[in-house]
């Protein structure tokens, strides 16, 4: 347990951007834990866009419990939080350590939310290459998804997450340098 609050820092942007690589990478450079939104995706979301289902809006997600898991965190609590998406099952804890990375797609859509991270970055992409990331990792069956509820979902919230971020960081490089730049600003920003 750490004897001080921990340093929380929030990776948001769209599907695919790199959020969760990112998170993983430097939770390895900063030991740092990692709290990924998407595990506190609904088993099975009521919302329906363009005749699927949307895991793509803040009523995909258990909410209130994930809000809550921060706040905890963030408060040097001990959290059980789901180890897995879309299960609804607490299983895993998660123990303060100086630095917690939270990741997900809509971190920053609620600006008191967003309030409780130390940082924000948003990792912007074209929505070309949204599309073509999810195909690469789905298969050519979710393009149709991705165009008709991904992209226009995640413009719902687009402006409003990009204005609670501190950073932008540009998609479209590779991941070191995506890394590198995000080490730089957390180095210059909090310093650790």
């Amino acid at each position: 347990m750490v004897k001080s609050k921990p340093i929380l820092i929030g990776i948001c942007g769209p599907s695919t951007s790199g959020k969760s690589t990112l998170a993983n990478s430097l939770s390895k450079k900063l030991n740092a834990e990692v709290i990924e939104a998407d595990n506190f995706l609904l088993a099975k979301p009521k919302r329906r866009v363009a005749g699927y289902t949307s895991w793509e809006n803040p009523k995909s997600m258990m909410l209130k419990e994930f809000k809550q898991s921060v706040k905890d965190i963030k408060n040097g609590k001990v959290i059980i939080i789901p180890s897995k998406k879309m299960t609804e099952i607490f299983d895993k804890k998660i123990y303060p350590k100086q630095i917690i990375i939270v990741e997900g797609f809509l971190l920053f859509h609620d600006k008191s939310f967003s309030k409780i991270f130390d940082l924000k970055l948003f990792i912007d992409l074209p929505f070309e290459k949204i599309i073509q990331r999810r195909v690469d990792y789905c298969g050519e069956g979710e393009r149709d998804y991705c165009e008709k509820v991904v992209i226009p979902e995640h413009l719902i919230y687009r402006k409003k997450m990009i204005s609670n971020s501190d950073y932008v960081l540009d998609g479209n490089k590779t991941k070191s340098q995506i890394e590198k730049e995000a080490l730089k600003i957390i180095k210059d920003r909090i310093n650790v």
